[in-house]
């Protein structure tokens, strides 16, 4: 579906991103015996962004969303809407942190709300900011944050074989000049593939274990269906879904300067980056190593990279592939 962004002047102004101090080395774990070597070698992922225990979601969000608008020069009353993304908040056992996203911020005059689309949150954060931009002529300024705060890392997590790091993002879509302008947005729902990573999705469970207000567990995953079934059939409808979100805007693999897709192990992304037929130096999966996947930060800081690259030029077509709870697949098209 083509965006009605290019008619009505609507643009990214800039992204911005917040890392917390902290750091955990993920070959700590394997000397603690929750990583194996070779699931540490398959991971890919050297160290992570650890949040302060005082941190919460909200607080990431808040330090993105400043360190922005105070970059970009924009005073925080001028922002008509904020939208808070957030995949696990874990933050007072509530999921409204736009209220006080909006408060901190000063952004007095902005309509405040969140929306919880897993790590898809982003194309929909946009996908919604190009709508409000678009149908109301006195809106001027949209402010996206996310932000994630994973609480601990022990073997319950790791198990998985994805490392999650902490952070806050920040992006501004807003009538402008220039900018990155987003051209065309699709989403596969497939329930197929629901729970067969061995993910009981439907039995997840808070529980307060000292390291915060909660910690959310996942069961250990099945690693054969994972192999078998979930993988491939996950490729498979990523593929899809970039197929369907190049031709809705006249474009082939070939018009893709440069893509993101969703961070995790480094195996599995390197085979999902060959299965499009893309140039590994070409995408996000430099970025892996260095801060693990970043849920539903990962978006925001990984785009904003990929347009600072020296290969980036004006006008390029840059790609962005998401899936959330092995149901949704999102593609993205933008122009920078």
């Amino acid at each position: 579906m083509l965006l009605a962004s290019a008619e009505a002047g609507i643009a990214i102004s800039g992204f911005d991103t917040y890392l917390p101090e902290g750091r955990i080395e993920i070959s700590s774990l394997v000397e603690q015996g929750h990583l194996s070597e070779d699931q540490y070698r398959r991971i890919g992922v050297r160290s992570v962004p650890v949040a302060a225990p005082e941190e919460h979601s909200s607080d990431l969000m808040i330090k993105a969303g400043r360190r922005l608008l105070e970059r970009l020069d924009v005073a925080p009353g001028s922002v008509d809407f904020v939208i808070t993304a957030s995949v696990v908040p874990a933050e007072y056992l509530m999921r409204t942190l736009a209220g006080r996203v909006c408060h901190e911020l000063g952004a007095v005059n902005a309509n405040g709300f969140d929306l919880y689309q897993g790590c898809n949150a982003f194309v929909m954060q946009l996908e919604l900011a190009v709508a409000l931009l678009a149908t109301r002529p006195s809106c001027q300024n949209v402010l996206l944050v996310a932000g994630d705060r994973w609480q601990e890392y022990s073997d319950h997590r790791v198990a998985t074989n994805m490392v999650f790091g902490d952070a806050g993002a920040a992006a501004l879509v807003s009538r402008s000049g220039g900018g990155i302008r987003p051209v065309a947005v699709d989403s596969l729902l497939d329930g197929s593939l629901h729970d067969l990573a061995g993910v009981a999705f439907g039995s997840r469970a808070f529980a307060d274990r000292g390291g915060g207000p909660a910690n959310l567990d996942y069961a250990v995953c099945d690693r054969q269906k994972l192999a078998s079934t979930f993988i491939p059939g996950n490729l498979a409808r990523f593929q899809r879904v970039a197929e369907r979100v190049l031709a809705s805007a006249g474009l082939g693999t070939g018009d893709v300067a440069a893509l993101h897709v969703p961070s995790g192990r480094d195996d599995v992304m390197r085979k999902l980056i060959s299965t499009l037929g893309f140039d590994l130096s070409r995408t996000n999966h430099p970025y892996l190593a260095e801060h693990g996947d970043l849920s539903s930060v990962g978006p925001y800081a990984d785009l904003a990279r990929l347009c600072d690259e020296p290969f980036a030029n004006p006008g390029d077509i840059i790609l962005s592939l998401t899936q959330g709870a092995a149901m949704v697949w999102s593609g993205l098209i933008l122009r920078r």
